[in-house]
């Protein structure tokens, strides 16, 4: 089962204009405990674009928006294929995604992770107005999800992950 949500839409739907963050911790919180377990593999994966914001400078912020609608649909379809786990994948701000990942002990979350890195890095994205080719990459920062009831923490975590990834040079995976 792969679910994805944009988090502008839901939240806006559910909170009217209050787009802060707590309403988005209050709906993920509310269905991490309710559809994950904990007797499984839980893990918070941050990814970012890498130079995203060159994206946006130079080509205008509605290309850039057409890349992120781009890239959605890039992980929509990738989540939809892998089997024995369970996928959540938000937009957390900006060119930020947050996965939450639920799965089978005898999956490897370096091998799902490493998919939605090559994914991205081989795929073409096309600027809306010139159709031209725009080459991405990602960075990630993987936690382990400690306490389903508190994602806070693992979620500091992995973000400390993704940091080190963009610090060592971008287009990498750090784990805590």
């Amino acid at each position: 089962m792969t679910i994805y949500c944009v988090l502008i839409k839901i939240v806006s739907t559910i909170f009217g204009a209050n787009l802060s963050l707590k309403p988005f911790w209050v709906l993920i919180m509310t269905y991490v405990k309710n559809h994950f377990s904990p007797t499984m593999q839980n893990y918070i994966v941050m990814a970012d674009i890498d130079y995203f914001k060159h994206i946006n400078d130079t080509y205008g912020h509605l290309n850039g928006d057409g890349i992120l609608k781009q890239l959605t649909d890039v992980f929509k379809n990738l989540a939809a294929q892998i089997t024995g786990a369970n996928i959540l994948i938000c937009r957390y701000g900006g060119e930020e995604f947050i996965f939450f990942i639920e799965m089978e002990k005898k999956k490897d979350i370096q091998s799902i992770v490493t998919a939605f890195q090559d994914k991205v890095r081989k795929t073409s994205f096309y600027l809306e107005d010139t159709n031209e080719k725009i080459d991405l990459t990602l960075s990630f920062g993987v936690c382990p999800i400690e306490n389903i009831n508190d994602l806070t923490h693992s979620t500091g975590k992995a973000d400390k992950c993704l940091y080190r990834s963009k610090n060592n040079g971008r287009n990498q995976i750090s784990y805590a």
